[in-house]
């Protein structure tokens, strides 16, 4: 069975280019064969992880509600949020409907 993945990259720096971290998580997700739609592809360029109301990270906690998502590939805790309380909310939310998050720098 396919599991259907999705991935979250975030960069504080609006100027900094995001394409990088996207490709080295979409590399990782094609190695374990996974698949990865586009609508799954989440990202917030120009955001703090101090600042919890982001667009990208709010679709991807959207998608998990749903269901859509069976695992999440992000670089690192920190990137979906520099605050504990925070982060625990989404790994709750992914643990609640049985997606696992992969963190590839931990």
């Amino acid at each position: 069975m396919t599991m259907s993945a999705a991935l979250y990259a975030r960069t504080p720096d609006p100027t900094q280019s995001i394409a990088a971290n996207i490709a080295r998580l979409r590399a990782y997700i094609a190695s374990q064969g996974w698949t990865l739609a586009d609508e799954h592809v989440f990202q917030d360029a120009g955001y703090s992880g101090l600042i919890f109301e982001r667009p990208g990270l709010e679709a991807l906690l959207a998608a998990l509600q749903r269901g859509e998502i069976v695992r999440l590939v992000t670089e690192h805790p920190d990137t979906l949020s520099r605050t504990l309380s925070d982060r625990w909310y989404v790994e709750n939310t992914a643990a609640r409907v049985g997606c696992r998050i992969v963190y590839l720098d931990e």
